[in-house]
C-alpha cells in the first residue's frame, strides 16, 4: 500500500520517499525526470 504524498514533491502523487531529500538532491531527480520524460 502506498501513501499519499504530503510534502508536495512526488511525481506520482504517492509517497516516493522525496521528503527525505536535500533541497540540492531534490532539484537533481526532478530534473532527471523531466529529462527523462521530454525525451
Amino acid at each position: 500500500m502506498t501513501n499519499k504524498c504530503t510534502c508536495g514533491r512526488s511525481p506520482t502523487g504517492n509517497c516516493v520517499g522525496w521528503h527525505k531529500l536535500s533541497e540540492e538532491d531534490y532539484k537533481k531527480k526532478k530534473e532527471h525526470l523531466d529529462n527523462k520524460n521530454n525525451k
